[in-house]
Parts: structure tokens; C-alpha cells; sequence
């Protein structure tokens, strides 16, 4: 019985874990709402809020980062899309350090051109 328990623990632990992300629209959504209000969205946020997700093509703050769910590195993308699959993640362009537009958009190859 304690087995079966600590199976079904650990399996809703997982669920949690995965449904973690914040590369969602959901997510883009609010931040953008953020924006238009005039409140700061900041690199440092994004980086916080997005955790290993978070990919960074910026110089001196101005540029953009691209968060996909589940990819912590562009060559995890990378082979998401060489298998077929649709890929949508979270776009934050930034300009001085600060966000200017966010979106959910779907991810091709030539968004990963400038990322590390």
C-alpha cells in the first residue's frame, strides 16, 4: 500500500514539475499587460521568471530573450523542430534593459540565429 502511495505521489510531484513553465501565452500575456501599464519589466525578471528556459540574445540589454517549454538550451529547439514538431514559445524584445513588447508566437530556425 505505502508503494502505491509513494507511486502516486511521485507522479503528481512530475505533473507539477512539468506544468512549471512560463513559455505560455498566459504568461506573455501578463507581461505584456505589465508593459501597457508602464510598470518595469526588466532582463533580470525575465531571466527569474523563466528560469533555465530563458535564452538570451542581448548586448548591453537591448535585444530579445526566447523561452520554450521544456527547452533549456537552443539545441534542445533546435531538434524539436528537425523532428517536425510545431514549436511556440514566449519572444521579449528588449531595448536598454527593459521590455518593450512581448509574444507567443511560433519558433522557427531563423529565431535561433542569434541566440548562443
Amino acid at each position: 500500500m505505502k508503494k502505491i502511495l509513494m507511486s502516486i505521489l511521485l507522479c503528481v510531484a512530475l505533473f507539477a514539475l512539468v506544468g512549471c513553465s512560463n513559455a505560455t501565452q498566459k504568461f506573455a500575456d501578463k507581461v505584456q499587460a505589465e508593459i501597457d501599464a508602464g510598470e518595469e519589466y526588466e532582463v533580470e525578471d525575465a531571466r527569474e521568471d523563466l528560469g533555465k528556459e530563458c535564452l538570451e540574445a542581448l548586448v548591453r540589454g537591448t535585444g530579445f530573450v526566447l523561452a520554450v517549454e521544456g527547452c533549456e538550451s537552443k539545441a534542445d529547439i533546435q531538434a524539436k523542430l528537425d523532428a517536425g514538431e510545431e514549436v511556440y514559445g514566449v519572444v521579449i524584445t528588449f531595448a536598454d534593459g527593459e521590455a518593450v513588447s512581448v509574444s507567443y508566437k511560433k519558433i522557427g530556425y531563423t529565431d535561433l540565429l542569434l541566440l548562443k
